[in-house]
């Protein structure tokens, strides 16, 4: 039974309560929670985006390093995506974020797909450490994309080295404790189009329910459409590229993904 909005929020605090509440039991000195980072605007309770639905985007990430001040603490890391821009090297990995979850934002304010182009949208700007983009209607409005998107780690300890080692990423998803618990946020997330960016192939495959190879090459990423469960699913590079491929191949091939589909999200 679809649950009208506020009733829905409800349920989302509660159920959200709950997992942190699991993570706190398994890493009890440094839980690190995700999630939702805004949910009044995840669900578009104000109307900021449409009159009618939300689209709800999902990324799932690898790993959070905490402040050095937060060692052997709890650590809720939503705050830090509500502020991104205090860190000097934002743009590496949360511009991308911000740019992909921008043109979609955009894409299904408007309905138009020109916007599911990187060269087409407007510029990121930052106010009080939070990243925004101004629409380009005559009254124009901040739009903070973040705010609009939810995104779980698979690593839930804190960590605070800055590289990733993807062995003990592998180990983290393997463990029953975190796989239960991603999925019972993904659950109450519900997300529309979910963006895998860590390059775990098992937990892509997972969350999609087929093999990556059943996935669909769409220039630097990989797609998949469910249409039992009307999802997108792409598998894609990590936001922070290395040098692996460019800002525009990155965003303009999860964008082409989004475009190939859009008939069935709408």
């Amino acid at each position: 039974m679809k649950l009208p909005m506020e009733k829905l929020k409800s349920y989302i605090l509660e159920a959200e309560e709950r997992i942190y509440n699991d993570i706190r039991k398994i890493y009890p000195n440094s839980a690190g929670l995700d999630g939702i980072i805004n949910v009044d605007r995840y669900l578009d309770l104000n109307h900021e985006i449409s009159n009618e639905k939300p689209i709800k985007i999902l990324w799932f990430l690898k790993k959070r390093a905490f402040p050095t001040n937060k060692k052997n603490q709890e650590f809720d890391v939503r705050q830090l995506m509500l502020y991104v821009a205090e860190y000097s090297k934002w743009r590496l990995t949360y511009g991308n974020m911000c740019s992909v979850t921008e043109g979609i934002l955009e894409w299904w304010r408007t309905r138009n797909s020109k916007y599911l182009h990187l060269e087409n949208l407007p510029e990121l700007k930052v106010e009080g450490g939070s990243v925004y983009y101004m629409t380009n209607e005559e009254a124009s409005k901040q739009i903070f994309p973040l705010d609009f998107t939810a995104f779980l780690n698979v690593q839930k300890r804190g960590i605070f080295s800055k590289t990733s080692n993807q062995n003990l990423l592998y180990a983290e998803y393997a463990k029953p404790e975190i796989q239960k618990i991603l999925k019972a946020q993904y659950e109450y997330i519900n997300p529309d189009i979910i963006i895998f960016a860590n390059h775990i192939e098992k937990l892509a495959e997972d969350f999609a329910g087929t093999k990556l190879s059943d996935f669909t090459v769409c220039g630097n990423c990989k797609y998949y459409f469910d249409k039992q469960i009307n999802k997108l699913f792409i598998y894609t590079h990590h936001p922070n590229l290395h040098g692996q491929v460019t800002k525009e191949e990155y965003c303009n091939s999860i964008f082409e993904a989004v475009r190939k589909n859009e008939q069935n999200i709408i």
